[in-house]
């Protein structure tokens, strides 16, 4: 028996590194989803890793199929009249045998799509990042180990944002979540090596509209080719640098909480040394972020000003509302609480 599983379901499953095979064609799905197939598929997530005892699985069902309630499942049903972009999971049971069940998992294309229905702009964004990039979100209770506690895990991208812009592009526009993810993908961009890169390139290049400072979009995690005699120091012929205006020679390095954790030798801090000096041989301005520059919002905004004023760009953020507007997002892609200003009367002396 076959069965797509869906929403949350995937994303978790892809967040915990589910080994996820090509692109499959849709499977013959039955016509109804038994409920011991059901509690199969379940169990065999739970025994995986991949769903939380106590969570809903989310299944896919295409048009005309039906199954049998269950408890801890919710479905949803594929109305498109196209074919189904699938991935393959895996087996539960033995291939053939009495009671197998073949499991499938949504494209990350369509999930992008499925999530963005119930997310907000922001998280959509967000998640976008997350798919295009070279990390996934790690769970509190995520039973790898070695993870320093970032909350993040490296991994290769899932998807490129061109890949959503195509998709998207295909996808009737009345399906749940095609609209926002239609908004979010403007805001993507390839390669992010972290939330945070994702989060400090969003408050960036978002318009003031949305409360960001409308700076046009970099280039993310670029390789820069080193010079015969640098390369030899480091022993690799190119380096990466975060956040990249090319053709202003302007680049924005972000070192974060954990930055060179796990090498507690000099070598990382002459390694990055070496490559600032390199880019500024080359005329290149170099603008270095702190995790608390990123996390404290008044100086987040100072620091935008400067990459601005390297850019030669001016920021229109008269607009007004802009300030509480910036808060907010700066909150949302922090996933902090945003509490507004207090007003005068409300103030407390």
């Amino acid at each position: 028996m076959d069965m797509v599983i869906s929403h949350e379901t995937a994303l978790q499953a892809v967040r915990r590194g589910a080994v996820v095979g090509a692109e499959a064609p849709c499977p013959a799905l039955p016509e109804k989803i038994g409920v011991e197939a059901l509690r199969r598929a379940r169990r065999a997530l739970i025994e995986a890793g991949l769903l939380d005892h106590g969570q809903t699985m989310h299944v896919l069902l295409m048009p005309g199929q039906n199954r049998s309630r269950c408890r801890g499942v919710q479905t949803h049903r594929w109305t498109a009249d196209r074919p189904l972009p699938l991935r393959e999971l895996g087996w539960v049971g033995q291939p053939g045998s009495e009671g197998a069940v073949h499991l499938f998992i949504v494209d990350p294309r369509l999930l992008f799509v499925e999530m963005a229905a119930c997310l907000s702009d922001v998280s959509a964004i967000l998640l976008g990042w997350e798919l295009c990039g070279r990390y996934g979100k790690v769970l509190p209770n995520d039973p790898r180990v070695g993870l320093r506690g970032r909350g993040f895990a490296a991994r290769d991208p899932l998807v490129t944002r061109k890949d959503l812009e195509l998709f998207l592009a295909s996808f009737p526009s009345g399906l749940a979540g095609a609209r926002r993810a239609r908004r979010a993908v403007r805001f993507v961009q390839d390669r992010a090596r972290s939330p945070m890169e994702a989060a400090v390139a969003l408050l960036l290049l978002a318009p003031a509209r949305m409360g960001g400072f409308g700076l046009p979009a970099p280039l993310v995690n670029v390789r820069i080719p080193l010079r015969p005699r640098a390369g030899a120091l480091t022993r690799e012929p190119f380096f990466e640098v975060d956040l990249c205006w090319l053709e202003r020679r302007v680049v924005v390095e972000y070192n974060g909480f954990d930055f060179h954790d796990g090498d507690p030798s000099k070598r990382a801090a002459a390694r990055d040394a070496l490559r600032r000096n390199e880019l500024q041989q080359r005329g290149v301005r170099v603008i270095q972020l702190t995790g608390t520059d990123v996390m404290d919002p008044v100086r987040f905004e100072l620091h935008a000003q400067n990459i601005a004023q390297a850019l030669g760009w001016r920021l229109r953020l008269e607009a007004k509302g802009w300030a509480e507007r910036f808060r907010e997002l700066h909150a949302a892609v922090m996933g902090l609480e945003y509490v507004p200003p207090l007003d005068c009367d409300d103030a407390i002396m």
